[in-house]
């Protein structure tokens, strides 16, 4: 099972303009960006630090795959989740995933539902492939292939209750929090 979801490569094309001011392809290959944890795998494929980002920025992904987008950018990842039954779900493997992923400040251990974080971005999900459950703290739903789910900084987690990878090509865009009433 491990390979059908930890070997997911996703190949990134790029549009640019020729040296003659024509439309053409400037870079074609996989992502170099790019993180295998037992919770996940990321691949990230395109990254501006600011929005509204000019048509030429160039991608501003490092080295590392992290999860938080920049906080006026945003990040654009194929994420690929592997069934629970496949890997120790429960056992405190999703508080590791995240923290290789820089979202440690966004896990929250709250003894229930593995995997339960937030971050300060809306993220617009749509499942490529396979199902999951979105786990929010008073609600869950099944996502198929071709569902979008509009995540707006609120704690949620994951879950993959079939037999396959579930597939997410997710937008994260960079977001402020409201301050709370009477503050």
């Amino acid at each position: 099972m491990a390979g059908k979801y930890d070997d997911v490569r996703v190949r990134r094309v790029v549009a640019g303009l020729a040296e003659n001011g024509r439309s053409t392809i400037v870079s074609d290959g996989f992502t170099e960006t790019r993180l295998v944890t037992d919770a996940f795998v990321l691949n990230q494929i395109w990254q501006v630090p600011n929005c509204p980002p000019n048509v030429d920025d160039e991608n501003t992904l490092g080295s590392e795959a992290v999860i938080p987008p920049p906080p006026n950018g945003f990040t654009h990842v194929l994420a690929t989740f592997p069934p629970d039954s496949s890997w120790a779900y429960g056992s405190g493997g999703y508080e590791a995933s995240m923290a290789a992923a820089g979202a440690a400040d966004g896990y929250v251990e709250d003894g229930t539902d593995p995997g339960m974080h937030q971050t300060d971005s809306v993220d617009i999900i749509t499942i490529v492939s396979g199902e999951c459950v979105v786990i929010l703290e008073e609600a869950e739903t099944v996502l198929r292939a071709g569902d979008t789910f509009i995540q707006r900084g609120t704690k949620h987690a994951w879950r993959v209750s079939g037999d396959e990878p579930c597939v997410h090509s997710t937008l994260m865009v960079g977001a402020r929090r409201a301050t709370a009433p009477g503050s």
